[in-house]
């Protein structure tokens, strides 16, 4: 197994060793219009009991959250990535994923989306997203998305205890460091066509490396 660094996760570009003028300019959060999001979790199922962190200030996700993300993709015999689907609590039938591989030339990087609606927070979540790279590591992209403007997704988050910038720009914070690798919080509140997606993860950094979305 091998790791490669993930810069630009908003855009999921993958790129091994970034250094200093290497990695693509990381994006600030963009700036959203309201117009026409609803935002309203009214009458739709409480996320809540599964969708949680065991360390929401770090992201440090819940086993049964990141047991979600992992059933989304089936890695089958012939070392192909197949969609999965997964049984989500509040939910009335199971949710079967999309699989999606944007770059012809990484063939073997997957793009994971689980769509679904839900409230969590008291916002509107239309689902999960995620990234992978088959037989490898190194991609941290995990994701909730939701129909609701930036700044109100990252009011929400700041008010449960996530540690996010108000405009929903990147934040990063040191958790541990050894040997010249470092592991990071990294969040970000990042606009995506129709959707909010709040990206929380832990990646690894090695030396003279970024690490953006």
């Amino acid at each position: 197994m091998f790791r490669i660094l993930a810069c630009g996760l908003s855009t999921l570009a993958v790129l091994a060793g970034c250094g200093p003028g290497q990695a693509p300019a990381a994006g600030a959060a963009e700036a959203e219009n309201a117009t026409g999001q609803s935002g309203s979790p009214d009458g739709l199922a409480d996320l809540s009991p599964w969708l949680d962190f065991a360390a929401a200030r770090d992201c440090e996700w819940s086993e049964e959250a990141y047991r979600v993300f992992e059933e989304a993709s089936v890695f089958g015999d012939d070392y192909v990535s197949r969609p999965g689907t997964v049984t989500i609590a509040g939910l009335d039938a199971p949710v079967t994923a999309r699989l999606e591989r944007p770059y012809d030339d990484a063939p073997d990087f997957v793009q994971v989306y689980l769509d679904f609606e839900g409230q969590w927070l008291s916002l509107k979540v239309t689902g999960l997203s995620d990234a992978f790279i088959e037989e490898g590591d190194g991609v941290w992209s995990k994701g909730i998305r939701f129909d609701a403007p930036v700044s109100e997704v990252a009011a929400a988050l700041s008010a449960a205890g996530f540690d996010v910038s108000a405009d929903g720009s990147q934040r990063e914070r040191e958790l541990s460091s050894e040997d010249g690798e470092r592991m990071v919080m990294a969040s970000a509140v990042v606009r995506e066509g129709d959707e909010t997606v709040f990206f929380c993860n832990q990646p690894y950094i090695y030396e003279g490396q970024t690490f953006s979305y």
